[in-house]
């Protein structure tokens, strides 16, 4: 997987085993949970060594429910931009529906729909 995202994005990847807790290698400008771990309704915690990552560091959710789950409440209260669930959802949704129709959508009708699907 870190080698189709390097070679996806031109941006560097690393695989790492995931042993006890992880922690991020100096440098890491995203860093993100694509795992079960915070879904609803167990809300299991990410074991990331939160010291070790920098707050300037973009932390990423796939997980939809919760939107905030406890891996991006944690990455808020240690002062980490966050991306949830939701929101990479509707991205993606967005660029699939341009290339399916030549069509480029208006976000805020995506968000809406979103919302409005989730109860919020």
């Amino acid at each position: 997987m870190a080698d189709t995202v390097t070679r996806a994005s031109g941006v560097p990847a690393v695989w790492q085993p995931w042993q006890g807790e992880v922690v991020v290698p100096a440098g890491t400008t995203l860093l993100m949970n694509a795992t079960h771990l915070g879904c609803a309704p167990e809300l299991e915690p990410v074991p990331v060594r939160w010291d070790t990552v920098d707050p300037a560091c973009v932390v990423v959710d796939v997980i939809t429910n919760p939107r905030i789950t406890p891996f991006l409440a944690t990455a808020r209260r240690h002062g980490c931009p966050v991306v949830d669930g939701v929101e990479m959802l509707v991205q993606l949704a967005m660029q699939i529906f341009e290339q399916w129709t030549g069509v480029t959508p208006e976000e805020e009708v995506f968000q809406r729909a979103v919302a409005e699907a989730l109860g919020e």
